[in-house]
């Protein structure tokens, strides 16, 4: 198991400037007695002392280029915007039209639903006993004919 460990995470603490005052004297006492820990702190000071310091803060330059770029991409998405409204409300338009229409159109029967239609157009002509048109008397094979 590796007793240094919890010091190592320690180490990259102080160097963040983010250490505890307890953690340091902790670390610092264990420094004091662990050469590999004072090795590996001393590698991360060269390091560190090799990367040159970064400003915290972009240049006014940097930034102002920054917003305008994101200024000029919500005036894009807002130029957008009405138009996919209107492609959503003709789409809309649309589908409404098309229920509309199915639910307008008369009941048209297939082909295969024309017999059973005129049977039950006889039976009902038959039932009430009267017709608009000349009599049709029907046979067997059927075949009609009118009087």
């Amino acid at each position: 198991m590796d007793c240094c460990r919890p010091y190592r995470k320690l180490i990259s603490l102080e160097m963040d400037g983010e250490i505890s005052p307890d953690d340091r004297e902790r670390l610092h006492r264990h420094l004091e007695s662990c050469q590999k820990c004072r090795a590996e702190q001393a590698l991360w000071m060269r390091i560190r002392n090799l990367i040159p310091q970064v400003e915290s803060a972009p240049s006014n330059g940097i930034a102002l280029r920054v917003l305008d770029g994101i200024r000029r991409n919500r005036l894009e998405q807002e130029r957008a915007l009405p138009l996919m409204r209107r492609v959503a409300a003709a789409a809309a338009i649309l589908i409404v039209a098309a229920v509309a229409a199915l639910v307008a159109l008369p009941d048209k029967p297939a082909r295969g639903d024309l017999a059973p239609r005129a049977e039950r157009d006889l039976k009902s002509v038959l039932i009430r006993g009267h017709t608009s048109g000349p009599a049709v008397s029907l046979t067997l094979d059927g075949g009609g004919s009118t009087r």
